[in-house]
């Protein structure tokens, strides 16, 4: 009896020594994953901040008007060329109220009002009078 009892004892411990094993190596994997990831973060991180300089560098306003100029034969523009917003025109004055004018010229008798929302109400609330019962009281059979 007690040598069947140790055979079982020393079957739990192999199975054991097994799992710890197969749980290390599985921990060092996924720890070697985690740590190659990092690395491509870091190396995205690197590339994107490179770009960054690059792309700061490129937008500078002394290399844009120098490549206007070298490019598109543009030139600065004339200090004397500028003037003030009290010369420009004054703005030309509206013709009236286009939406009410297309209003207005709708269809109908001219007496109305420009009020469409209260005609939508006056003509909702002229359906007829109301019902002597709801759609959820029975005839009381």
């Amino acid at each position: 009896m007690i040598r069947i009892l140790n055979l079982v004892v020393v079957g739990c411990l192999i199975v054991a020594a097994v799992s710890v094993y197969e749980v290390k190596y599985q921990s060092t994997y996924k720890a070697q994953a985690v740590a190659r990831l990092n690395g491509e973060i870091r190396a995205e991180r690197e590339k994107i901040a490179t770009l960054n300089a690059e792309r700061s560098r490129l937008a500078t306003p002394e290399r844009i008007q120098t490549l206007a100029e070298r490019y598109l034969s543009m030139k600065a523009l004339d200090v004397s060329r500028i003037d003030d917003f009290s010369a420009l025109p004054e703005k030309a004055a509206s013709a009236g109220d286009p939406l009410g004018d297309l209003i207005e010229s709708l269809p109908g008798d001219g007496k109305k009002s420009r009020d469409a929302l209260g005609s939508m109400i006056e003509t909702l609330g002229a359906s007829g009078p109301d019902p002597a019962t709801t759609g959820s009281a029975g005839s009381g059979n």
